[in-house]
């Protein structure tokens, strides 16, 4: 199966992460800007990029990686990307995959409020569909 090709516009502080096998991951950070709405009428430009049928493709807001635990730590870039490189994750259907990384949040949280929203998405790219139906 060919790859899907993608365009795509990063206007957050998180860039999306690239999944693309067991402790391979890389960030997105091409076709970046500042957060939406904080420029007003920013040119962000796009990038193109590519998903291998598999691949999984994490969207985060900054509230996941600024989680804080009690003593006021960060849960960090780091932490996600190593959660998100175990072999046990990209076994795992997305759904698994988005509570896995929201119960290890909540547990490095430890009962403290989160500060921030905390919104995730997690989507796996199948390849492209064909279809017999004319």
């Amino acid at each position: 199966m060919k790859p899907g090709k993608r365009d795509y516009r990063n206007a957050g502080p998180e860039p999306p992460l690239l999944v693309g096998g067991p402790g391979d991951l890389r960030a997105l950070n091409d076709g970046g800007g500042p957060p939406i709405c904080v420029v007003p009428d920013f040119p962000y430009a796009i990038a193109r990029d590519a998903c291998a049928p598999g691949d999984i493709i994490v969207l985060t807001s900054d509230g996941i990686t600024e989680a804080m635990d009690p003593g006021g730590g960060l849960y960090g870039r780091d932490r996600l990307q190593a959660l998100l490189r175990s072999p046990a994750i990209f076994a795992s259907d997305v759904a698994a995959i988005g509570s896995a990384l929201l119960a290890d949040v909540q547990s490095f949280e430890a009962g403290t409020e989160p500060a921030d929203d905390q919104t995730l998405v997690v989507v796996r790219w199948r390849g492209e569909q064909r279809s017999n139906e004319r």
